[in-house]
């Protein structure tokens, strides 16, 4: 009957998962559709239609932003997509924007967490 005792001086540790956030799951939507809009640019369908899907994936983004984020990982993803993967941003030769891209692009598809999931 130690066994009772003994337990109960163990401390409680919670189960490691790998629970999506909501900003990263509203990320991985978001991706979806930005990737659809380039096809659809690239495949040179009427500016209306082009217009309806940006109009989707501005929604998808108010809400990404709007969320809190819960770790370097969501930082990094509302950071991607809200420079629309790296192509708006306001360095003019890509210096600065091409590499802090690369970082957020690598953290947003990693899993990694930077802060221990703090912030």
């Amino acid at each position: 009957m130690i066994a009772g005792p003994v337990a109960s001086l163990l401390p409680v540790v919670p189960a490691l998962t790998n629970t999506e956030t909501p900003v990263m799951a509203l990320f991985r939507e978001w991706k979806v559709a930005f990737d659809r809009v380039e096809d659809l640019v690239t495949d040179g369908w009427p500016q209306a239609r082009i217009n309806a899907e940006v109009d989707g994936i501005n929604r998808i983004l108010d809400r990404m932003i709007g969320a809190p984020s819960r770790d370097g990982r969501d930082v990094c993803a509302k950071l991607t997509a809200f420079t629309c993967d790296g192509e708006c941003f306001l360095d003019d030769d890509g210096r600065l924007s091409r590499l802090i891209l690369a970082d957020a692009r690598s953290v947003s598809n990693s899993g990694c967490v930077i802060d221990g999931g703090k912030g």
